[in-house]
C-alpha cells in the first residue's frame, strides 16, 4: 500500500509568488503547508494566517520550531544558494 501521509512543506518567502503558491496547498491531497518563513514578520504572518500555519522570521531557526519534509523557496534568486544549501545540509 502506498504511504498516504502528506508531505509537510515550509515556504521560504512571503511575497507575491509565495501567496500564489499558498493558494494551491488547500487543494492538494499530497502536501500541506505547515510554515511560512519571511524576514519581514508582517509578511510571514499574513501568509501563514491565511494558510492556517506557523509564521517564522528566520529560516535557520525553522527546524527548531517544526518538522518539515520539504521547503519551497520563494525568495529572490540571489538568496537561493544559501537557503538551499542550509536545508540540504539538514537533509531537507
Amino acid at each position: 500500500m502506498l504511504n498516504r501521509k502528506k508531505v509537510r512543506v515550509a515556504m521560504i518567502g512571503g511575497g507575491g509568488i509565495a501567496q500564489a503558491y499558498a493558494q494551491a496547498f488547500p487543494h492538494s491531497t499530497r502536501a500541506e503547508l505547515v510554515a511560512v518563513v519571511d524576514v519581514r514578520e508582517e509578511a510571514a504572518i499574513a501568509v501563514a494566517e491565511s494558510a492556517k500555519c506557523l509564521a517564522v522570521t528566520d529560516y535557520t531557526k525553522l527546524l527548531d520550531e517544526i518538522a518539515v519534509d520539504a521547503v519551497l523557496v520563494c525568495t529572490p534568486p540571489s538568496t537561493h544558494p544559501e537557503i538551499c544549501i542550509h536545508f540540504l545540509e539538514k537533509g531537507i
